[in-house]
């Protein structure tokens, strides 16, 4: 592991909301892109830096407009983001497939929100206590 980046997933999904999507069977939310639309990345960090920092004692908000519409820890994340990752490592050695090189793994979310109807020109905002923040602007009217 090289880098560690701050993230903001953007869930969504293609189905219509709420009825389709409740239908919809796991295999087809999985074909949804595991309901993914986006992924914002921060600055790197590199894993020397992050290895100083209590990933799984760290506070997350999800502040949308000023309103914390989403919190947890790193704790959220398995116990801490590093045993998501290790999980992986581990589970794809067990197969013979391991981590190629550069691969962009993602650990878990540590605060979620709940589905909330954004105008153009709002902004969310993932504050990571003691690590940093990053934020997202959305620019056009959206659920997600």
């Amino acid at each position: 592991m090289d880098e560690v980046f701050l993230a903001i997933e953007v869930c969504g999904s293609r189905f219509a909301l709420p009825d389709a999507f409740a239908a919809a069977t796991p295999y087809q939310k999985i074909a949804d892109a595991g309901m993914n639309v986006a992924l914002l990345l921060g600055p790197a960090f590199s894993a020397a830096e992050m290895k100083a920092k209590d990933l799984a004692g760290a506070k997350v908000e999800l502040i949308a407009d000023g309103v914390v519409g989403g919190a947890g820890t790193g704790a959220d994340v398995l116990g801490d983001p590093i045993n998501s990752l290790c999980y992986l490592a581990n589970a794809l050695g067990r197969t013979g497939d391991g981590l190629p090189a550069g691969t962009l793994i993602t650990t878990g979310a540590a605060a979620v929100m709940q589905p909330t109807e954004y105008k153009a020109g709002d902004t969310v905002v993932a504050k990571f206590d003691g690590i940093g923040e990053l934020a997202l602007n959305i620019a056009a009217d959206a659920k997600m």
